[in-house]
């Protein structure tokens, strides 16, 4: 499984609830920085988040230091190509 941070965005509105069993809700956003590849995304620990954590939820809460640390791991993807 894939465990990368593969983009940043931005939520653009409400959530809306939608017929699906396992995803009932979808929350629209807009894309601020995005990894086109995602071998090259960087790992979810390169943002301080442990990978066992998302295995183990249905979800996780990232904190403002964990969004910081995100778009500069993404950033950094930018900057070598």
């Amino acid at each position: 499984m894939w465990r990368r941070v593969f983009a940043v965005v931005q939520v653009v509105g409400p959530p809306e609830p939608r017929e699906h069993p396992r995803w009932p809700w979808i929350v629209p956003t807009e894309p601020l920085l995005v990894v086109p590849a995602l071998d090259a995304a960087p790992p979810v620990e390169a943002i301080g988040v442990a990978a066992r954590s998302m295995s183990q939820q249905s979800h996780i809460r990232l904190l403002p230091d964990h969004y910081d640390r995100a778009v500069a791991a993404i950033a950094s993807i930018a900057a070598r190509r």
